[in-house]
């Protein structure tokens, strides 16, 4: 085993250790089966997060998050709606320095915020055009402050259906906008920006 693949299972021992002593059952092969499920949802719902802490580490955070935490949705392509908090707090586990935890939280809630966007329903016509969007058809405030713009640039590589962020939105108040399944982040227009 490599040092980083020991480092690795440190790190999800470190997440879920103490609720596996506290319930020490062996796993059906459904709960198996599902968490697989829930394990593979996430590499989706994520790939930019992914891409940036590998594969290894991805399935051993991954794990950890479907073992504790139940899906509130109906739809398996939204679970993972607190994987950035999970990402976020692993600057007070084992290995604070390895990455920049908080930023990896703020790409992720980015991440599910598009896939969130992805499947919700179509606002109102009128909505979108009272604040002059009329090609939106969903729209969701985003703030991209707490990512780096080459995380914003890799972001867009491996959502192929985003369109690139350019850097002057970096530090303003913004919206992600579904038009017809492809994503725009844009300014927050002035009448909203200041409501």
């Amino acid at each position: 085993m490599s040092a980083a693949d020991s480092e690795i299972t440190a790190l999800a021992t470190s997440i879920d250790g103490f609720i596996e002593r506290q319930h020490a059952a062996v796993e059906s092969p459904y709960a198996t089966n599902l968490i697989a499920s829930r394990i593979r949802v996430l590499k989706l719902i994520y790939p930019a997060v992914t891409a940036q802490i590998g594969d290894a580490a991805m399935t051993a955070l991954s794990q950890a998050y479907a073992r504790h935490y139940a899906s509130r949705h109906w739809d398996i392509n939204l679970y993972g709606d607190e994987f950035a908090e999970l990402l976020a707090a692993q600057y007070q586990g084992t290995q604070p320095e390895r990455f920049n935890w908080q930023e990896l939280g703020a790409l992720a809630r980015l991440e599910h915020q598009l896939c969130t966007l992805y499947y919700a329903d179509t606002l109102p016509t009128e909505q979108l055009q009272d604040a002059g969007l009329e090609d939106a058809t969903a729209a969701v405030e985003i703030h991209l402050t707490d990512i780096r713009p080459s995380l914003l640039e890799d972001l867009a590589r491996h959502h192929p259906l985003l369109d690139p962020i350019t850097p002057e939105l970096h530090n303003i108040p913004c919206l992600l906008l579904r038009c017809n399944f492809r994503f725009v982040v844009i300014a927050v227009p002035e009448q909203e920006a200041s409501v």
